[in-house]
């Protein structure tokens, strides 16, 4: 029973093989067929962009232009890449079936928010509101304060925008403020008019907007907290001020100033600007305001701006005051590699403007600056400023101070570039009376690894002295950060080693605990003048000499998404500083975390920790900072906030005809009357002599306004939408045009039809200045094709047309096959019609059959044609469908050592026998050689092209009739001088019928020996040795496509002998053909046995040569 049971199952094993054997060769073919059937036509790519395809089993995928497009290929999916714009195709197969996939790159549509949407999102009024509370915690000390957020954003009034921000502080810090605005604004603007509340700018020279034409000119903007009034009418523009500087120091309003003026702004032309502003300025006579007495001053500036070109600009400033006047003068030049621009100022040193931004800035100054792109991989740019500073209260020295920054930046790649920065700096004068000079050198190298993987590294080296020698110091700084992505988000390493030695007045500031309370007060009260007057105790300033800092820390953070809607952003660093005389450990820690709980509400919180480690007290500090709260956005439509005028709408346009089809009303395009026009409620309007039409007094809100075409007479169509929305919620008047068409167009291209197929094709090829003509057998009209071939005519009426080539506008070496074409015009329809053009393409030359003399000598390769007198690269032969070696030269008789393979030795004779009658076959036609063996191939297409010669009679089996293969180029061409040879004379009767084959020279055995003289069989269409065959025309340049054959010996005699070939049998030139092989085998091949038993067989048969 047990054998029974594995027999069983065995033959079931069996049997499900043999199902699976079956199964598997029919499902691969439904595979195949239905991949095959499934496969695209067509695949669009954006350009710069990469689309994948689903082709399972595709194999062998090569693209026939790769500067198209590229492909990668996986399992079942094939990833296309657009690299230019343009169209290819892609080879390839699934299964043992070739498939083929056209691969088209275009430019990515760019995507426009409709105009509605757009409407929509400026009328809404766009607001935030936040708020986070900070608990900081230092040595068990806990202050809290909260910091407040708001912004809103909407349209006010006509072509109007009302944008308010505020900042706001609440604290419990001591001797601090319970509510303190931090910063402010309130600012309206329209096309006429601007107001500013709390906190603006401007300036106090020239409040033109554009005014700042360099970076490194000093600034004459200041801020205010007030308010200002903008006026603009025509080219004239008028502006009030007046406000408060924003307090800096210590939260008080001593020391601020306050400023009140007029600003005037008249636009001369596009070219020339003329400005003045008055100002007057109530300040503290001292820096801090600490005496409480103030003083009143005037100013009155002037100038104008004045472009030269779009390249050059001048300006001149100047003007004067209660103490004292200034001027001031800048060219400046922009260019596409290279911008320049120089400066120069002068000013008395109470002059108001010094007192408000710097006491102590200089009162002369020259600046120069220059930027220059020197190639692909370089930019430099150089920066040069002087300073003269005159003495003031005894307080500055008079001096001077010189700055100079050369700067080079070299891409070494597109990913990586390197900044190298020297900046010369000396100081004469200012709160020290001794000289100082700088030397700073500045290196930045940056590397993008990849799209998110990037390095930065940095070096300084050097010091740059402060002009008045307040904040001078030696500085040593090394770091580098490198950026890279993770799973979720991103990290940042960095490092960084920095060593410096500032100025004393520095490390007095830092160290004030080192002085009494009396020389603390002396410090602050003038800092300069302390060090100056030696009274720096001698063991403080020991203490201090000895201290040059220096700091090494490590830091690391990331960006870190957890989930969709929460952020995660951890951030640690490592500090250790020294100051000479102590050194400290700061670690720190600290997170930021943001969850979104809606799309428009966020909450937020944060966490900061910092340990501080000193030698000298050996007890650790710790700083805490922790904050939360809540960030609120929103969007509405502030219907009853909006400012102006709600009076009412007007809706008005034009039904016109749209003679250049573009969609928009031009200037002389007639409009059609009586046409009415309706608004979605049922009012409607009809259309004047003009085409025009208004709605008055339409409500405010979103319209629909209409035109139906059931009521023109003919057929028409529309170049612009039949329906139109528009929005009176922001605007009073809104235009509506709508454009008809009531003709038909003409449209097409004159191309070069390459392959004579009469359709366009991918590399078809535009021809231009060709003229057409359309007439209707009323008005002839001339179209002239423009630039690639395109023409069009518009405003064609319905009818029938002849389009008519004028042949006498066609290219050099251009036909038409057809020059008339018969075109139907339907009604307001678009018609195409191509013309194509053929390039006239001929080949002339003769044909030789190749006579050995040698009646041992085999025939070269029967199945190749020989073809020679073509441009190099036109030509490859072929040999029952396996590519041969190339013939000689057009025009050159070939007289002397047959070689290759089946050669019957060296020194073997042949005469070059030009043949009549013989049939040559290429593109679409067929020509006949004449009586010296000439032909003429005409209207040859493009590409590669067969030429066969055609047989009169069936070929044996055993027999192949030779073929070449010649490629054309597109633009027109005449070869001249082209040569076949056909070295088989077997295959002549097949090709020739008897009346052509009575007079052709064959090898024979018994012919004589060789002549002094030769002697050719047929004087009349035989070549005499030694002598090319005259060609109909010289061959271009570069005809010889192979190395020539070896040449004749000097004074060699050649000798055609033999008899006609008519008079041999079919089986005496097998006999004779079948004897040439086997002799050529014995002496090559050293193989005897066949040619012996051919003897025999050729006795026995009487055909024993």
């Amino acid at each position: 029973m047990r054998w029974k049971r594995q027999i069983t199952i065995l033959m079931a094993a069996l049997s499900i093989l043999a199902l699976v054997m079956i199964a598997v060769p029919v499902a691969f073919g439904q595979s195949t067929a239905n991949s095959v059937s499934s496969l695209p036509s067509l695949v669009e790519v954006y350009w710069q962009s990469s689309k994948s395809v689903v082709i399972p089993g595709i194999t062998n995928l090569v693209i026939l232009d790769p500067d198209i497009a590229k492909v990668e290929t996986s399992y079942d999916t094939i990833q296309f890449f657009g690299v230019e714009r343009g169209e290819t195709i892609a080879l390839g197969y699934i299964g043992d079936k070739p498939v083929s996939i056209r691969i088209r790159v275009v430019a990515r549509p760019v995507i426009f928010p409709s105009p509605a949407m757009l409407r929509r999102q400026a009328e809404l009024a766009h607001g935030l509101v936040g708020s986070t509370v900070q608990l900081f915690n230092s040595n068990g000390n806990t202050t809290v304060s909260l910091l407040s957020n708001m912004a809103w954003s909407q349209l006010a009034g006509n072509n109007g925008r009302l944008d308010v921000t505020a900042q706001t502080e609440d604290n419990n810090y001591a001797a601090g403020h319970t509510f303190n605005i931090r910063n402010g604004s309130v600012y309206y603007h329209n096309p006429g008019l601007d107001l500013h509340a709390l906190d603006y700018s401007v300036s106090l020279t020239n409040n033109d907007p554009i005014y700042h034409m360099s970076p490194y000119i000093g600034s004459d903007v200041i801020q205010l907290r007030g308010a200002a009034v903008t006026l603009r009418r025509g080219d004239n523009q008028y502006m009030f001020f007046g406000g408060t500087t924003i307090p800096f120091f210590y939260l008080t309003f001593a020391s601020t100033r306050d400023i009140g003026g007029f600003s005037f702004l008249h636009k001369q032309s596009d070219k020339l600007s003329l400005f003045t502003t008055s100002s007057y300025i109530d300040t503290p006579t001292d820096f801090l305001g600490l005496s409480g007495k103030r003083e009143n001053e005037f100013m009155q500036t002037g100038g104008f701006t004045y472009a030269l070109d779009k390249h050059w600009m001048l300006q001149g400033t100047g003007g004067g005051g209660s103490h004292g006047g200034m001027g001031r003068g800048e060219v400046d030049y922009v260019g596409k590699g290279l911008s320049f621009f120089a400066a120069g100022s002068k000013s008395s040193t109470l002059f108001p403007l010094n007192q408000l931004f710097s006491l102590f800035s200089s009162n002369t100054s020259v600046k120069s600056g220059l930027s220059l792109r020197s190639g692909e991989h370089f930019t430099e740019s150089l920066y040069y400023q002087h300073s003269i500073t005159d003495a003031f209260n005894n307080i500055i020295h008079p001096g001077s101070s010189d700055y100079l920054s050369p700067v080079v930046i070299y891409r070494i790649t597109r990913a990586q570039d390197l900044m190298f920065t020297y900046t010369y700096s000396h100081n004469t004068g200012g709160f020290a009376n001794q000289a100082s000079t700088g030397n700073r050198f500045d290196t930045n190298w940056r590397y993008q690894l990849a799209p998110q993987m990037s390095n930065d590294a940095e070096l300084i080296i050097g010091s740059v002295q402060d002009p008045l020698q307040l904040n001078s110091e030696d500085e040593f700084t090394l770091r580098d950060s490198f950026s890279f992505p993770v799973k979720g988000g991103n990290m940042l390493a960095a490092f960084q080693h920095t060593r410096r030695n500032p100025s004393l007045v520095q490390k007095i500031n830092s160290e004030l605990g080192l002085l009494s309370p009396a020389l603390q007060a002396v410090f602050l009260a003038d800092p300069a003048a302390f060090i100056a007057n030696n009274n720096v105790p001698p063991e403080v300033r020991a203490l201090l000499d000895a201290q040059v800092p220096f700091d090494t820390s490590v830091f690391a953070s990331g960006q870190f998404h957890l989930g969709r809607k929460l952020f995660l952003s951890p951030n640690f660093s490592l500090a250790r500083g020294s100051s000479g005389t102590s050194a400290t450990w700061t670690p720190f820690v600290g997170y930021n975390l943001i969850y979104e709980l809606t799309p428009t509400l966020r909450l937020n919180s944060g966490l900061s920790n910092v340990w501080t480690f000193n030698d000298h007290t050996h007890a650790a500090q710790r700083t805490t900072l922790f904050s939360f709260g809540f960030q609120k956005s929103f969007s509405v439509m502030p219907a009853s906030l909006l400012i102006g005028h709600h009076g009412g709408r007007i809706i008005e346009g034009r039904v016109f005809r749209d003679t250049n089809v573009n969609g928009t009303f031009n200037a002389g395009e007639r409009g059609y009357q009586g046409i009415r026009v309706e608004l979605e409620n049922g009012d409607a309007a009809l259309t004047d002599e003009l085409g025009r039409f208004r709605f008055n007094n339409v409500d405010g809100g979103e319209h629909m306004v209409s035109l139906s075409l059931t009521q023109f007479p003919a057929a028409v169509r529309m170049t612009t939408r039949n329906e139109a929305q528009v929005d009176l919620i922001r605007q009073r008047i809104a235009i509506v045009d709508f454009g008809i068409v009531d003709f038909a167009r003409l449209m097409g291209n004159v191309f070069n039809d390459q392959r004579f197929q009469g359709k366009r094709q991918v590399d078809s090829k535009g021809i231009s200045d060709v003229h057409l003509i359309l007439d209707d057998g009323k008005r002839p009209r001339t179209i002239v094709a423009v630039g690639g071939g395109d023409f069009e005519v518009d405003d064609v009426p319905p009818g029938d047309y002849k389009l008519t080539v004028d042949a006498s506008t066609l290219p050099a070496n251009y036909t038409v096959l057809a020059d008339t074409f018969q075109i139907h015009v339907a009604p307001v329809s678009t018609v195409i019609q191509n013309i194509p053009l053929r390039a006239v393409r001929s080949i002339a030359g003769r044909v030789f059959l190749k006579a050995m003399i040698d009646p041992n000598a085999p025939p070269a390769d029967p199945g190749k044609l020989k073809i020679g007198g073509m441009p190099s690269g036109t030509v490859r032969t072929q040999r029952g469908g396996q590519g041969g070696k190339i013939g000689q030269a057009g025009g050159q008789v070939t007289h002397g050592v047959q070689q290759g393979p089946g050669g019957a030795g060296q020194g073997t004779e042949y005469n070059l026998v030009p043949l009549s009658g013989i049939q040559l076959s290429a593109g679409f036609g067929n020509v006949k050689t004449d009586e010296n063996g000439n032909f003429l191939l005409r209207d040859l297409p493009a590409g590669e092209l067969n030429v066969t010669i055609v047989p009169v009679k069936p070929v044996p089996a055993d027999m192949k009739v030779p073929s070449g293969v010649v490629r054309l180029p597109a633009d027109p061409i005449q070869v001249q001088g082209a040569t076949i040879v056909i070295s088989n004379p077997d295959l002549v009767p097949y090709l020739l019928d008897s009346d052509h084959t009575k007079t052709l020279p064959i090898n024979r055995k018994d012919a004589p020996e060789p002549a002094a003289k030769a002697t050719p069989a047929v004087p009349s269409p035989a070549v005499p040795p030694g002598t090319a065959p005259a060609a109909p025309a010289a061959q271009p340049a570069g005809a010889e496509i192979s190395a020539p054959a070896p040449q004749p010996e000097t004074g060699r005699k050649m000798v055609s002998r033999g008899a006609p070939l008519g008079t041999l049998g079919i089986s005496e030139q097998r006999t004779v053909g079948d004897l040439t092989l086997k002799t050529a085998a014995c002496l090559l091949k050293h193989d005897c046995d066949g040619l012996q038993h051919s003897i025999r067989s050729a006795a026995a048969s009487g055909d024993s040569h």
